[in-house]
C-alpha cells in the first residue's frame, strides 16, 4: 500500500478536494459514534433482562477503571497516528513504515502493562469508587476480565488510527460492525442463553473486540512487503517512539481527566 501511495490520485484523503475528502472521512467515524452509542444500548438492555440489575450495575461501575488506564494507553498510542498521516501526505513511505513498528510494539508493551496494573489494582480502584458491596465481587470479576482481554481492544484503536491515518475510515467502521453484532450475539448465547451472568457478558466483549482487533490486524499486515523491504532501517526507531509519546500524552492525559 506505501508504493501505490506513489501513484497520484490512490489516496482520497491526500489527492481530493478537501470538501470531498472531509466528507469520505467524516462519515464513517459519525456513523460508527451512532452505532456505539445504539449498540452499548441494546447490549445494556440485554444484560438487564437476563442478568439482572445487579449485574448490569457492576458492569456500569467497572467503566470508569477501565477508562482510566485503557483509555490513557490508548492516547497515548494516538500520536502515533497523527505521525503516520503526517508522513503519508509527504508521501515518506520509510518513516510510515517505522512509525507503524512503533506504534504496534508501544501496544504491545502497553497491553501487558495494562494486564498487570488492571487486574491487580481493580480491588483498589473499585473500593475507592466505594462499590456497593452486594456487586463489589462482581465488579472487580468483570473488569479482570476485561483487562485481561485489553491487548484486543487497544490493538483494535491503535490499529484503527494506523488504518484511518493511511486515509482509509470505511474499513474500521466494518470493523466495528463485525464486532458490535458479534457482541450482541455473544451476550444473547452466554447471558440469556447460559445465565452466565457477568462471566458471559465479559467473555463475549472480549471475543468480539478480538475479532475485531483481528480483522483490523489483518489489514495493517498487508503492508508486510512493505516492512520487508525495509529491513536494513532500525527495528524499532526510538525518535517515532519519543515523537509519539510527545503528541499522545496530552490525548491520555485529556482521556484520563474528563
Amino acid at each position: 500500500m506505501f508504493k501505490s501511495m506513489e501513484s497520484k490520485g490512490t489516496n482520497p484523503i491526500v489527492h481530493s478536494p478537501v470538501t470531498r475528502a472531509l466528507l469520505i472521512y467524516f462519515f464513517p467515524i459519525f456513523l460508527g459514534s451512532i452505532f456505539q452509542q445504539s449498540y452499548n444500548v441494546v447490549d445494556a438492555i440485554i444484560i438487564g433482562r437476563y442478568a439482572g440489575t445487579a449485574a448490569l450495575g457492576a458492569i456500569d461501575a467497572t467503566g470508569s477503571i477501565q477508562r482510566l488506564l485503557i483509555n490513557f494507553v490508548i492516547g497515548l498510542a494516538a500520536g502515533g497516528s497523527v505521525l503516520v498521516a503526517r508522513f503519508v501526505g509527504a508521501e515518506r513511505n520509510v518513516e510510515v513504515v517505522q512509525t507503524v513498528r512503533a506504534i504496534l510494539s508501544f501496544s504491545l508493551i502497553g497491553s501487558f502493562v495494562l494486564i498487570l496494573l488492571g487486574t491487580s489494582l481493580t480491588p483498589f480502584f473499585a473500593r475507592a469508587m466505594r462499590v456497593p458491596q452486594d456487586i463489589f465481587d462482581k465488579t472487580v470479576l468483570y473488569s479482570r476480565i476485561l483487562f485481561v482481554g485489553s491487548p484486543f481492544l487497544v490493538f483494535y484503536n491503535t490499529g484503527s488510527g494506523i488504518i484511518k491515518a493511511m486515509g482509509d475510515a470505511q474499513s474500521p467502521f466494518y470493523y466495528l460492525l463485525v464486532g458490535g453484532f458479534t457482541n450482541i450475539v455473544l451476550d444473547l448465547i452466554f447471558v440469556a442463553a447460559m445465565g452466565m451472568g457477568v462471566v458471559g457478558a465479559g467473555l463475549g466483549t472480549v471475543l468480539a473486540q478480538a475479532l475485531s482487533c483481528l480483522l483490523v490486524l489483518k489489514k495493517v499486515s498487508r503492508y508486510r512487503k512493505e516492512l520487508e523491504e525495509t529491513k536494513s532501517k532500525n527495528i524499532l526507531d526510538t525518535t517515532h517512539i519519543l515523537e509519539m509519546l510527545a503528541i499522545g500524552l496530552p490525548i491520555g492525559m485529556q482521556s484520563v481527566l474528563y
